[in-house]
């Protein structure tokens, strides 16, 4: 059985010395109580934007098998959560990330 309602903040740190991407996920009910989180460690340096796009994504995916009906997505990139809202995302290395995180949203009530 899953849970009505998540809201998951995403987060991606990249470390260009090490050559290393990170995202973490964490997953908060009704109430603000962490219920799931998950970390991602990527051994290649990806683009700052482009990773916090796939932190979005991987919150989807997530909420998705959590069987979330409702999703309220809550990340510090105003870039992506604006293409994700239906902003201009063409010919940047992420639109591809942001079109799979949309097709993903339509399993959810808005």
């Amino acid at each position: 059985m899953g849970w009505s309602s998540r809201i998951p903040n995403w987060d991606a740190a990249v470390e260009a010395r090490s050559k290393r991407t990170g995202l973490w996920v964490v997953f908060r009910n009704d109430g603000g109580d962490v219920v799931a989180c998950s970390t991602l460690l990527r051994q290649t340096c990806i683009e700052s934007t482009l990773a916090e796009a796939l932190g979005a994504l991987q919150a989807v995916q997530l909420a998705g098998d959590l069987r979330s009906n409702h999703l309220l997505l809550e990340g510090d990139s105003a870039i992506i959560v604006d293409a994700i809202r239906g902003g201009e995302s063409h010919l940047t290395a992420w639109r591809s990330v942001v079109m799979e995180i949309r097709r993903l949203l339509l399993r959810f009530v808005s």
